[in-house]
């Protein structure tokens, strides 16, 4: 498809949001909410397609993020001023997913500093978690103890 037929078909389907600056797409949009667009009976995102009919193709390895610092909270935004292309980790910690609110957690739920020697990998305090399982451990001792022995007492 020639450039200024996609173009003037991106163009038909955006509108300027004025808090924002977003250019917000209107026509289809993909189940997590991207604006989709059919170039040569092939499905793309329309922000991909505006970053690359402006700056080139997107880096090998890289992403196209849209900015939160920069206003932009929409996935269906097409503005190349709210796109900056950034590695997929980088681009998962800056959103709101679980994986990003535990990331920049420094401490755990009883207020421990999360460190190399207290950290399982997946912000799991280690003190917490000992001190879990000597509970779990005396609670089955104490329930032990109270069951009468099986053997020999219903003679």
């Amino acid at each position: 498809m020639p450039d200024t037929l996609l173009r003037e078909r991106l163009l038909s389907r955006l509108i300027i949001e004025p808090e924002t600056g977003c250019l917000l797409w209107t026509g289809a949009l993909s189940v997590d909410g991207y604006g989709r667009i059919t170039v040569n009976y092939r499905s793309r995102e329309v922000h991909r397609i505006m970053w690359e009919m402006s700056e080139g193709p997107v880096p090998d390895g890289l992403v196209l993020d849209h900015v939160r610092a920069r206003g932009c909270t929409n996935r269906h935004c097409a503005s190349i001023a709210h796109l900056e292309p950034v590695t997929n980790r980088t681009n998962l910690l800056r959103g709101t997913s679980v994986s990003a609110v535990n990331a920049v957690k420094e401490r755990c739920p009883c207020g421990r500093r999360y460190d190399a020697t207290n950290n399982r990998g997946a912000r799991i305090c280690r003190t917490c978690c000992r001190e879990a399982k000597r509970r779990y451990k005396a609670r089955r001792r104490l329930i032990t103890a109270r069951q009468p022995a099986l053997t020999g007492a219903a003679s």
